[in-house]
């Protein structure tokens, strides 16, 4: 296993010194971004596909996940951006809905479902889990609101 520090700037990102993310590569070529603070999704694009990624987050304040709009943005209409795979979004029960609301333009639903590009996966403070070879955790399959 590998860890990669993208940024750890505290509350706040800069110029050159991106906020709270971690990139985790699995000797089995998995590989997990813990946190997508501002100034990261940068940084992870120069040394990994952001497509290939599953997100762990450790809570939802902005520091943590500022740039996973962007990180939709990119994976919904990068030239080289996967056509139809999702990855593991790791986090509290309502994640989904948090992270979509922060994303959807005024008056669209459309952005705010995040089925086409994330599974979710429910962590619960104080539980184990498992990540590697195989996936644990509650499974929660999103439908369109």
């Amino acid at each position: 296993m590998r860890l990669k520090v993208l940024g750890c700037t505290g509350s706040m990102g800069g110029p050159s010194a991106p906020a709270s993310g971690y990139l985790i590569e699995l000797d089995n070529g998995r590989t997990f971004v813990i946190d997508l603070g501002p100034g990261v999704l940068a940084e992870l694009q120069k040394i990994s596909d952001p497509a290939a990624c599953d997100l762990l987050l450790t809570h939802v304040h902005p520091d943590h996940t500022a740039d996973i709009p962007g990180l939709l943005v990119w994976r919904r209409f990068h030239p080289t951006a996967p056509a139809s795979s999702r990855n593991l979004l790791v986090g509290p029960g309502d994640i989904h809905d948090r992270i979509g609301t922060m994303c959807k333009a005024l008056g669209s639903e459309e952005d705010a479902n995040l089925e086409d590009t994330f599974d979710q996966v429910v962590s619960n403070p104080g539980e184990p889990l498992l990540v590697g070879g195989g996936r644990s955790g509650r499974r929660r399959r999103r439908h369109a609101v």
